[in-house]
């Protein structure tokens, strides 16, 4: 009896999972969306939705800094960058050399994280 308990138990995480991936990947569909239209605040919110629900990625994060830096939004997409390397998921080569967030370089919030994950 136990085990048939322990087995429905572990049946229902597992569609539970499939679940919240699905509606993750809904999420992130729909903000590449909207990127791609040109509507960045509405890409990067929808980003910081994202965050919400799980543990933000390389992919979601550069999605929401950039959204937010062309959205001329940059303390949104510095709080987005402070979350990334205090994750660790950000990559430096790939913050440098990524045009769309060059607004962002002259800030002392941006080169002070980039300092940050040097010393990572």
């Amino acid at each position: 009896m136990l085990n048939r308990v322990l087995l429905l138990l572990s049946l229902l995480l597992v569609l539970n999972c499939g679940v919240a991936q699905r509606d993750f990947q809904t999420q992130l569909t729909t903000a590449k969306t909207l990127f791609a239209q040109g509507d960045y605040l509405a890409a990067g919110e929808q980003c910081q939705t994202i965050y919400a629900s799980r543990s933000a990625r390389t992919e979601e994060l550069l999605l929401g800094i950039r959204s937010f830096a062309l959205a001329e939004q940059p303390e949104a997409a510095i709080a987005i960058l402070t979350q990334g390397v205090n994750s660790g998921w950000l990559d430096l080569q790939t913050l440098l050399s990524d045009t769309l967030l060059t607004s962002l370089h002259p800030r002392d919030d941006w080169q002070s994280e980039i300092r940050r994950l040097i010393q990572l």
